[in-house]
């Protein structure tokens, strides 16, 4: 079964819409307090942002979609689609947001019917195989990278997942490939829980031949995203995939703006430097080429995913050089929103995320997937924000200094000032869980490391070997939960310039570089 997704959202009513409507005043009273009024449970999900006004309360019991009867006290809603665990058999789901009403039949939700009449989109069917062919660049490896983890996760394990790609590729550059068979291309392909990429010898026709594809993906090269005028080949490419796998459904990726602080990028300044200009052009840009286009079933906004995620305590964070995702949550992010948009399953608390993804900012990504795909062309504030910290009020810096908890001379619970290498590094105090609490953030500015030495109890702590380095080049936000505690009872902190050098004249950039900042609640 393939999912059901009409062009640009612009949906149709069914022939019983009308029918339906007679039923639409009751809807909105459950939408808005059905919870408490006839004793459902709504799921744990996030309030939406456009409820209309509370209506009185209807006095009859019953609604009907198709041939479905539904009583009041057997529907549960909410503002997310249905997780499987939710609920019992026989009961009846309304999701607010589209207004989609399930049925829950041996343990899955089935999507039976919409009160506005709208065409439905279904759930991938997990019995069937998900197909999906990705056509691009960089860009498109970033999110597939983690894509069959999150499939696997979802309980979808029927699936082929493969991209062909050329560091670069722009839609002109791409058809002149087409049109000449150039053997250009690396074709990367899921197989036996690992990538495999060929080198750059294939041609289109290799990647699209290679399968039954369901959904074929295609994109703009990122600095010309936001260039409308650099659309026009699109149609092209678009006519040669229809001739070779017409049943495949077409989908563009929207790509994302830049980090703010990116300097190298020759595109860049096409925007003016700035991110929120080039944002916006990548809106407009899709707006007008691809909602336009009816061989285009549906956009995955990317750019607008990430737009939501950097208003959080990330921050414009998420890139691993100012415009290429970062390897964990960058990546992990936007994998979500291609799982999320092609198979329509619940992401709330998926439990595959990264090694460096914690349940905080894995909550984050999974905020900023349903808001872009509710408002797809406009940014959704985090709820996440650094405005529910604040910073710490005491380092205890030491300057000069540093920790060793793994010392064997004795100095393995002292400051260790006056050697050789004293000089390139300043300390903070010893923090035990209280004074550093689970849900604190750890930032570190580019350019600069630190090393998080630990303890446990007052004896050296050889189980410790000197915790890693952390530096911008891996990581420059770091959640603290319970993993980062571990069997520590204390812990402290080595910063220094990256290399190493000496830090006489530059101890107050060296600790302007380190932030730590506490939830506000605690």
């Amino acid at each position: 079964m393939r999912i059901d997704v009409s062009k640009n959202r612009r949906l149709k009513e069914s022939s019983y819409a009308i029918f339906q409507k007679i039923n639409y005043v009751f809807l909105s009273a459950i939408m808005l307090g059905s919870a408490f009024l006839f004793g459902c449970t709504p799921p744990n999900d996030p309030p939406p942002n456009d409820l209309p006004p509370s209506d009185p309360p209807p006095s009859y019991s019953t609604i009907t979609i198709g041939d479905h009867v539904i009583n009041k006290d057997s529907l549960i809603n909410g503002y997310t689609i249905p997780l499987d665990g939710v609920g019992n058999n026989g009961e009846y789901y309304l999701d607010v947001n589209s207004k989609d009403v399930y049925l829950k039949e041996n343990s899955k939700w089935s999507l039976i019917g919409n009160m506005d009449g709208k065409p439905l989109k279904r759930k991938w069917d997990r019995s069937n195989p998900l197909k999906i062919l990705g056509i691009g660049n960089s860009f498109t490896e970033d999110p597939f990278t983690y894509l069959p983890n999150i499939l696997e996760s979802l309980g979808i394990t029927n699936f082929r997942v493969s991209y062909l790609a050329i560091p670069g590729l722009d839609i002109q550059t791409n058809l002149n490939n087409i049109q000449n068979e150039s053997a250009a291309y690396r074709f990367s392909d899921y197989v036996d829980g690992a990538w495999t990429h060929t080198a750059f010898d294939k041609t289109f026709y290799y990647g699209v031949n290679n399968d039954d594809w369901d959904y074929i993906t295609l994109q703009q090269s990122s600095g010309y995203s936001g260039i409308s005028s650099s659309y026009s080949p699109l149609q092209n490419i678009i006519n040669e995939v229809e001739a070779i796998r017409p049943e495949a459904k077409i989908v563009w990726q929207m790509t994302w703006a830049y980090q703010q602080d990116l300097v190298d990028h020759p595109h860049f300044p096409f925007y003016n430097n700035e991110q929120l200009t080039m944002y916006n052009a990548i809106v407009d840009s899709t707006k007008e080429e691809i909602l336009t286009n009816a061989h285009i079933s549906f956009t995955v906004p990317n750019g607008t995913v990430v737009q939501n995620a950097r208003t959080s305590w990330l921050g414009d964070t998420l890139t691993r050089d100012g415009y290429h995702m970062d390897e964990e949550i960058g990546r992990y992010l936007i994998g979500l929103t291609f799982a999320y948009t092609f198979t329509g399953y619940d992401i709330t608390g998926l439990s595959f995320r990264p090694s460096g993804v914690s349940e905080e900012a894995r909550d984050i990504c999974i905020e900023s997937v349903y808001n872009a795909v509710k408002h797809p062309f406009e940014i959704t504030n985090s709820v996440y924000s650094f405005e529910n910290y604040v910073e710490l009020s005491d380092y205890g810096w030491t300057e000069f200094g540093y920790w060793n908890s793994n010392d064997p001379s004795g100095r393995h619970y002292k400051v260790i000032s006056g050697d050789t290498i004293s000089n390139n590094f300043i300390c903070t105090k010893q923090f035990d869980r209280a004074t550093l609490p689970v849900g604190s953030i750890i930032e570190l500015s580019s350019g600069y490391s630190y090393k998080p030495d630990g303890w446990i109890g007052t004896a050296i702590t050889e189980a410790a070997r000197r915790p890693h380095d952390c530096t911008t080049t891996r990581v420059s936000r770091v959640i603290i939960d319970d993993a980062w505690w571990g069997n520590f009872s204390v812990r402290a902190f080595n910063v220094f310039k990256n290399g190493k050098p000496s830090l006489v004249d530059e101890t107050d950039q060296a600790k302007a570089a380190f932030k730590i900042w506490i939830p506000k609640s605690l």
